[in-house]
């Protein structure tokens, strides 16, 4: 963790906080746009003041206590409201899930909708089929009750011509304080351990965020052409390479999962699928009016003699038959006599016991004997 002793307002110790977390970070863990845009400490600073970024009351203390914040100082933080509904704000904000015998858990996650702001995103929050991030749904499933919700930092809606820079510091900002308060559904350290301040044992919630922001794509209204196709060539090469780094891992957690599966159930299942696409008639040749369960198994029959003939009229040659017309054109078994070829020795040796074959070589012996 970097050094914080030269912060000495909440809006200079954030930077510092943000900053690390972004320069700090993997490329496979942030987007390219990041890197050229954010050059420099001074830049995030000039973001935050230009956007009228505010923060909670108690955060400065909050970041450099020497143990984390209890949860009761998550249930403690505010709503924005104009009247009786929420205000139109960009917004990082802060989900409190508890369930009676477990361990509390907690969600950070922003709102940048352009025209209510993080309103959208909270409503999602209160519907009971409304869209919610994987594991905040996975812990109501599970019987948990979202208990409070609350701002950490908010802004106003951006105008037009900064809506790119706001949506980047408020991504960074979510970035900083999931990592920061390990808002992490997972103990693992993400690579980005350098983002936060105190041991996983001493939290006394477990997180819910189940990816790093910093991967999100972000509005390229600030970037040249030039730059845009560097970042988008850049973001190709990055996917391949995460892809090819997780391979391993999900090809062994399918398999275990296979593993796990009585070999029953696989057979069930697979003869389930065939039937479905047969009755569908999925995989089909209307040249032969056979219908077939897989696509592997439509392709096998393409390459059959029975569909050639359908379509091609045509008579399978076997391959003892390619031998023999190839053993005809070398003249590999040759009566010279007859002067005619054989396609094998068994036929050239039938020929030589026939009537004719041996008129042949009678006629030809006669003329030799007699004088010319």
């Amino acid at each position: 963790m970097m050094d914080l002793s030269s912060a000495t307002t909440v809006l200079s110790l954030v930077t510092l906080l943000v900053w690390n977390c972004i320069s700090g970070a993997p490329k496979l863990q942030k987007n390219p746009t990041y890197d050229q845009l954010v050059t420099g400490i001074e830049v995030l600073h000039n973001v935050f003041s230009m956007i009228g970024l505010v923060f909670v009351d108690g955060l400065f203390d909050v970041l450099l206590s020497a143990t984390p914040p209890p949860l009761s100082w998550f249930k403690a933080l505010p709503l924005i409201m104009a009247g009786t509904v929420l205000a139109k704000l960009w917004a990082v904000y802060v989900i409190v899930l508890e369930m009676k015998g477990r361990r509390p858990k907690i969600y950070i996650g922003s709102g940048t909708e352009i025209e209510v702001g993080v309103r959208r995103r909270l409503y999602e929050y209160n519907k009971k089929k409304g869209r919610k991030p994987k594991y905040v749904q996975k812990a109501i499933d599970e019987g948990y009750t979202i208990t409070h919700q609350g701002y950490l930092c908010w802004l106003p809606i951006p105008e037009p011509k900064n809506e790119a820079w706001a949506q980047l510091a408020v991504l960074a900002l979510e970035a900083t304080f999931s990592f920061y308060f390990w808002a992490m559904n997972s103990s693992k350290a993400f690579d980005m351990a350098h983002a936060r301040r105190w041991s996983l044992e001493d939290f006394e919630y477990d997180g819910c965020c189940s990816h790093s922001c910093l991967l999100e794509g972000l509005l390229t209204d600030d970037l040249t052409p030039e730059q845009v196709k560097v970042k988008y060539e850049q973001m190709i090469i990055m996917r391949k390479e995460r892809q090819i780094a997780r391979r391993p891992i999900r090809n062994t957690q399918k398999n275990a999962r296979y593993k796990k599966t009585p070999k029953a159930v696989h057979n069930e299942r697979d003869r389930v699928i065939k039937e479905r696409a047969r009755e569908q008639k999925r995989h089909h040749c209307s040249d032969c009016d056979r219908t077939f369960g897989t696509p592997y198994e439509l392709r096998q029959h393409l390459k059959t003699n029975e569909h050639k003939k359908v379509v091609e009229h045509w008579t399978p040659v076997t391959k003892n038959q390619k031998q023999v017309a190839r053993n005809k054109e070398s003249k590999r078994h040759y009566c010279h006599p007859c002067d005619k070829p054989f396609g094998s020795p068994n036929d050239l040796r039938r020929h030589e016991r026939t009537g004719v074959h041996q008129k042949k070589v009678a006629t030809l012996a006669t003329r030799m004997d007699s004088p010319s």
